[in-house]
């Protein structure tokens, strides 16, 4: 989608928990395309999207129309759509191989 859309703007966001990864984001190098890279300890980042639905999304990267997560938590998000990708749903047919409550929280959100 970057390569073909040279109209809208996008903008990438990551937690870098600390900077204690290398990243493995590769941004392209395009006008319309930026990166906003925060530090926050990724547990309490989570637990407060979790549980206290703060910080919101636009905190970080400014007004969103759509958001896109790759994983399996949407941040808060005050206008435009979220899009939610998820890549194995094994849990669902399998769940005595899982024993993360996450995952419970994350089927009944599917009800």
């Amino acid at each position: 989608m970057l390569n073909i859309d040279e109209e809208d703007d996008f903008v990438l966001f990551e937690n870098n928990s600390l900077g204690r990864y290398e990243r493995q984001l590769k941004v392209p190098e395009k006008p319309n395309v930026s990166l906003i890279s925060v530090r926050w300890p990724a547990r309490v980042l989570h637990k407060l999207w979790e549980q206290w639905k703060v910080p919101s999304i636009e905190r970080f990267v400014g007004e969103v129309d759509v958001f896109h997560s790759p994983h399996v938590l949407l941040p808060p998000q005050k206008k435009g759509a979220s899009v939610l990708t998820v890549n194995d749903m094994g849990y669902e047919k399998h769940p005595e191989y899982y024993p993360n409550k996450a995952l419970l929280t994350v089927s009944s959100k599917w009800q």
